[in-house]
């Protein structure tokens, strides 16, 4: 019996220990703290021997003690305890507290103290659901009372209060922290919109939400997943880009649900399947990524540890995968957005590149590294064909970012050239998704690696079919139609810039050919030997033309056979000059100089008398009968291994040749002949050097008929010892003859007599004259003979004329001109050999005329051609087709006002009407373009000066005129362009052309403003005045503006 003193006691002691444990409730950070602190007060208090908590586990299958548990030193407990064949167990089970008075007696009891006699176990509940059992065990009997039960069960109902309000609070932290995790990691996604970027994204701030050991992102291609990204596998090389088939059944099961899938333990799912070297993963989720209720992919994450993802875990994944879904949509809008603006620049930027460039192998090269860049196909290739000989030529092939050099020039016959020739002899674009599945009109032919997706795109020049462009994936599927519309966009620039590159480099062959000619001539002239001269012309033809082979015979005196002179090219291996000798009955080069005509063969199968060397291939033949004073001396052969090789152009080239050919044969055998009498006589070896020094003479003058006159004029006077000679040509109506030049010496100085030169004379007025032109035969005139003729000697007596000798000028046969010798008041007599002399010097001087005449002719030619590309540039330029006109004019005036000389102002006359001849070069997006030109327009642009004078340079008579069109471009501050000249060192005639071209350009109409008036023109280019332009022209201009404005 207890005594009232006892009782109060103890209440006083339970109601410490209960106030304890409330204080312990409050101020306890966690569950684990709150058990261990209440453990170690009550065990120290009340139950002194083993004391503790208890605890069930996740699974509900296992009772865990807390590390707290209170027990004796001699005892060593067990983690775990079991269910359903313990005391404790009974307690969960049953939610009543259990109080053994002799645990001996209780079959359930679990013995782990074998002293243990008493037991008391009390469950612990958070609200209805029991989460464990407060135990206490004592080693006397009967130990516990309903006292202590009622004790237990206070605490206990405290405990369960405080870890359920810990539990509340910890659920509402951690869903706060997740709904920020889900917010920041959901922001991040939004930072970027490159595809590439927002996938690592995506896996970086996934982890943030769920956690992973390893995790990817697959997306959906047809009937494959593929492995976008990844990160925390082992080996990621063996991860990114694997595709699996769709139909697998677990993303199935994602894609039927559209709702996150996690497995406790992969190991044990039958349709789980381990790839990328990942034998640790045991948990595992599948998210779906869904766009306008449809899945387009997934994410997935593994862990080592099984059971580790949850349906919380599946909710916030879900959530975020969600916004990764927008996200990767955003993404690939914008790289087709992209796509597409980088095609419209690429088309442009294309146009602008192809302006630049004229080389038909550089500008296809530029154009397929450019296409390569914006589709990044795994190959491309640009093939040029050639449609008379049905081969293809490779141009460009690039494999994975590697130029394939050794491909280049390779040629590939249409018949064996697999899908680009079935292409070609469609003449239609063409697209295989996958050459796998479908079946193409042939089979396709690969150079280095087999493609699956093939696009191919014809390329027409002028109407012609002359190649294609293709570009090739080893995976299927990679190309579509707007692909495909994006290379016949790039395939038709490349045609107008291939066309336009064709007619300027026409413009420069005939450039180029003038100079050829010019130097040939000035070369062969100085040759008197005759191999030298075969070998010279040969292979100055053969390299500078790019023929394939040229050779030059001459016919032997008995003109039955032609010897050999020279070879260049693809013949010269099998033949020798001087050992090889060809009978005129065979070939067509015999038939050339049996009949003295031209032969033009453009497909040597279908000519019956061409024969064909072994081991050479010889498609074309252009030959050309060489005639000197009407006569056959030679041929001039061309051939070539491609067939139509040669036109109109050719032709005259090799014509023109002949002919120079056939005056330095002449000179060169004249030469010979000469050599031979040299041992005769030293007249003869004076004769021979005055012949040499005439050749050189006359090579070394320039190609300007009048110069070459005077040349020759002097030349007869100092080599002959006269007094006077004067040259006439004959016209075009061939009744009259104009006096050239009439040179004479008086006071041993030489003067030229203008009294006859430019005049027109009437043959029929001089009879001898007309009988030296008919006859071909030089006249020796004396005073003193009664016989002759009478018109001739009253020239003769009114020019104080002893001797007059009228020789011949005769090319190929024709008269062109006399070259009369006249020697003052005293007769004299020529020995066979001056007048031998006198004949060869006219021959020379006749042939050096006629090549004068025809270099002024194809002079005269190239600068129509000039003129009309000027006319052109206007045309594309500016908004009246007379700008250049008036610019001439006005240049004109100034230039006269200025003091110039007429030297002068007929180069700024030329020069104003050339002066944008470069910018045929400019392409014209840029030169009719509306607004401001951007950096790359401008350099382009700024070419258009230099251009020009390269353009006219060749024409000798314009030498004066380049130097001011590169110049008109320059500022009188030294800002222009393209030398950055200042002040004088800028040519005057580019002065006047600055203020004029700018005056004209502020009064035209243009399509982004409206014209200027005059006064506002000349007020602006006058603020500019000493800046921009040259103040004197300003001065000029201004006052010429203003006395026409009054006229």
């Amino acid at each position: 019996m207890r005594y009232p003193e006892d009782i109060l006691k103890r209440q006083r002691d339970e109601l410490h220990i209960l106030h304890q444990v409330a204080g312990i409730c409050i101020e306890a950070s966690d569950e684990d703290d709150l058990i261990t602190r209440c453990t170690a007060l009550l065990g120290e208090a009340l139950f002194t021997d083993n004391f503790g908590f208890i605890l069930v586990d996740h699974a509900h299958t296992q009772l865990k003690l807390h590390p707290s548990y209170h027990d004796q030193p001699d005892v060593t407990q067990p983690s775990e305890l079991p269910l359903f064949s313990s005391v404790c167990g009974k307690v969960v089970r049953t939610g009543h507290p259990i109080l053994l008075e002799d645990v001996r007696q209780n079959a359930d009891y679990f013995s782990v103290d074998p002293y243990t006699r008493s037991e008391l176990s009390v469950p612990l509940k958070l609200g209805e659901q029991i989460i464990g059992v407060i135990n206490a065990e004592s080693r006397e009997l009967n130990a516990f009372s309903e006292h202590d039960a009622r004790l237990l069960m206070t605490v206990a109902s405290q405990l369960g209060i405080a870890i359920s309000n810990m539990r509340l609070l910890r659920s509402e932290a951690r869903r706060r922290k997740e709904a920020e995790t889900l917010q920041h990691a959901t922001a991040a996604l939004t930072s970027s919109l490159n595809l590439t970027e927002v996938l690592d994204t995506i896996l970086v701030n996934l982890e943030q939400v769920v956690p992973y050991d390893s995790a990817c992102v697959f997306l959906a291609e047809q009937d494959l997943l593929r492995v976008m990204d990844a990160r925390g596998f082992p080996d990621l090389r063996a991860v990114l880009d694997k595709t699996f088939p769709a139909h697998d059944p677990l993303y199935q099961k994602i894609r039927a649900s559209q709702r996150p899938i996690y497995l406790a333990d992969a190991q044990r799912e039958a349709g789980f399947h381990y790839w990328g070297n990942t034998p640790y993963v045991r948990g595992w989720m599948g998210i779906p990524l869904l766009s306008e209720g449809k899945v387009f992919g997934c994410l997935t994450v593994d862990s080592r540890t099984p059971g580790l993802y949850t349906e919380s875990h599946a909710m916030l994944a879900q959530a975020f995968a969600h916004q990764a879904a927008i996200a990767i949509q955003n993404a690939r809008l914008f790289d087709e957005t992209r796509r597409q603006n980088r095609e419209l620049l690429a088309l442009y930027d294309t146009a602008l590149t192809l302006g630049m460039v004229l080389d038909r192998d550089e500008l296809l090269m530029r154009i397929g590294e450019q296409v390569y860049l914006l589709m990044a196909p795994d190959s491309m290739g640009i093939i040029w064909y050639e449609a008379d000989q049905q081969m293809l030529e490779i141009v460009l092939v690039i494999e994975k970012g590697q130029r394939m050099e050794e491909a280049k020039g390779l040629r590939v016959p249409l018949e064996e050239a697999g899908l680009s020739g079935w292409l070609l002899k469609s003449g239609k674009s063409m697209l295989f998704n996958d050459l796998l599945t479908e079946t193409p009109p042939v089979a396709p032919k690969h150079i280095y690696h087999p493609a699956r997706a093939w696009l191919g795109v014809p390329i027409f020049v002028r109407g012609h079919l002359s190649g294609l462009i293709t570009v090739q994936s080893f995976q299927p599927d990679v190309f579509d139609k707007r692909h495909l519309q994006f290379m016949e966009a790039v395939a038709s620039q490349v045609a107008i810039a291939l066309e336009n590159a064709r007619l300027f480099e026409e413009t420069r062959r005939r450039a180029h050919q003038l100079g050829i000619l010019n130097d040939l001539a000035r070369e062969m002239t100085a040759l008197l030997d005759p191999f030298a001269l075969g070998a010279l012309v040969t292979q100055r033809i053969q390299e500078s033309f790019g023929y394939f082979s040229v050779s030059l015979s001459t016919l032997t005196a008995d003109q039955q056979t032609l010897t050999l002179l020279g070879i260049s090219g693809g013949f010269a291996v099998h033949v020798k000059p001087g050992l090889t000798h060809l009978p005129i009955e065979k070939g067509v080069i015999g038939r050339v100089a049996r009949t003295g005509q031209l032969a033009l063969i453009q497909d040597t199968s279908q000519d019956p008398d061409f024969y064909q060397l072994a081991g050479l291939r010889v498609r074309s033949e252009l030959t050309v009968p060489i005639v000197s004073n009407g006569h056959l001396i030679g041929v001039l052969n061309i051939d070539s291994n491609t067939l139509n090789a040669f036109d109109e152009t050719d032709v005259r080239l090799v014509t023109t040749i002949a002919d120079q050919v056939a005056v330095a044969l002449d000179n060169a055998y004249a030469y010979q002949r000469l050599q031979i009498a040299m041992g005769e006589t030293r007249q003869r070896a004076e004769e021979l050097s005055v012949l040499f020094n005439v050749s050189q003479a006359i090579a070394n003058a320039p190609l300007n008929s009048e110069e070459i006159a005077i040349i020759v004029a002097r030349q007869f006077v100092e080599v002959l010892g006269i007094q006077e000679c004067s040259i006439s040509l004959l016209e075009p109506d061939q009744k009259h003859l104009r006096t050239l030049v009439d040179y004479y010496v008086e006071n041993e100085q030489g003067h030229l007599d203008s009294h006859w030169v430019g005049k027109n004379i009437p043959i029929t007025d001089y009879p001898a004259t007309e009988t030296v032109l008919r006859s071909h035969i030089p006249l020796v005139v004396h005073l003193s003979d009664p016989q002759a003729d009478p018109q001739e000697r009253a020239y003769m007596q009114s020019r104080n004329q002893a001797t007059l000798v009228i020789l011949p000028l005769i090319v190929k046969g024709k008269p062109i001109g006399i070259l009369e010798l006249e020697h003052g008041p005293h007769a004299r007599h020529y020995t066979a050999e001056e007048l031998n002399l006198a004949i060869t010097l006219a021959n020379q001087a006749a042939i050096a005329l006629e090549n004068a005449q025809l270099y002024e002719e194809l002079e005269e030619s190239y600068l129509q051609t000039v003129l009309a590309l000027a006319r052109a540039m206007d045309a594309r330029d500016t908004y009246t087709a007379d700008h250049s006109q008036r610019l001439s004019v006005w240049a004109e005036a100034i230039a006269q006002q200025l003091g110039c000389t007429s030297e002068q102002i007929r180069a700024i006359h030329w020069a104003a009407l050339l002066h944008d001849i470069g910018k045929i070069g400019v392409p014209d997006e840029i030169l009719r373009k509306p607004g401001p030109l951007n950096d790359l327009e401008w350099a382009i642009m700024k070419k258009h000066p230099e251009e020009g004078a390269e353009i006219v340079a060749p024409v000798k008579r314009l030498a004066d005129v380049a130097p001011i069109i590169r110049a008109h471009q320059e500022k009188y501050d030294g800002t222009g362009y393209p030398d950055g000249l200042k002040g004088a060192q800028i040519p005057l005639g580019a002065r006047i052309l600055a203020v004029v071209d700018s005056f004209s350009a502020m009064t035209d109409n243009r399509v982004y403003r409206q014209a200027r008036t005059a006064g506002e023109a000349l007020k602006e280019i006058t603020r500019l005045s000493g800046v921009q332009y040259d103040p004197d022209v300003v001065n000029v201009f201004v006052n010429l503006v203003s006395k026409w404005d009054q006229t």
